[in-house]
C-alpha cells in the first residue's frame, strides 16, 4: 500500500497538465471522442456521432476526480442526465 501512495504523490504533477484542456480519446467503439474540459465541466464530442455529453467534474484527489453527466444530445443517455 505505501508504494501506491507514493506513486499517487509522484504523478501529481502529470495529473495537473489534464485538469483543463482539449484531449482525444477513443471510446469503446473506437471513436474518437474529444474533450473539452474546464475546472469545473467537462464537454464530450463523439467526432463520428456528433453525439455530445455535458458533465460536471468533482474534484476529490490531485488525480481523482468523479464526473456526474449533466446533459447530452443522445436520447438514450438522456436517463442519465443529473442536475
Amino acid at each position: 500500500m505505501l508504494f501506491a501512495g507514493v506513486l499517487a504523490q509522484s504523478n501529481n504533477a502529470e495529473c495537473a497538465k489534464f485538469k483543463t484542456g482539449k484531449f482525444y480519446y477513443r471510446d469503446s467503439t473506437s471513436n474518437i471522442v474529444r474533450v473539452v474540459r474546464t475546472s469545473k465541466l467537462q464537454v464530450e464530442t463523439n467526432e463520428k456521432t456528433g453525439v455530445k455529453t455535458k458533465l460536471k467534474i468533482n474534484w476529490l484527489e490531485p488525480c481523482k476526480y468523479r464526473l456526474t453527466q449533466i446533459w447530452s444530445t443522445d436520447k438514450l443517455e438522456r436517463k442519465n442526465n443529473r442536475s
